[in-house]
């Protein structure tokens, strides 16, 4: 299921994160247009932890985000 969810108008994208299997350590951000069209793997299932909360700086144009267990 998605967690965090963030709008970034200005390119016209939906980025959101799931934590994945807390056990597996499969958590992963995607990304699509506004549409739900053209998902986009971001960050890949393994390659985060368990990623929450999403912030775009839209001035240097990177996302961050927050792990739950403060692996990333």
């Amino acid at each position: 299921m998605p967690d965090g969810l963030i709008v970034d108008t200005a390119a016209g994208h939906l980025y959101w994160t799931n934590m994945g299997n807390l056990k597996a350590n499969d958590g992963f951000i995607l990304r699509s247009d506004l549409d739900g069209r053209n998902v986009t793997t971001i960050v890949p299932k393994g390659a985060t932890f368990t990623p929450k909360q999403l912030q775009l700086e839209a001035k240097s144009k990177k996302l961050y985000w927050c792990d739950r267990e403060g692996c990333a």
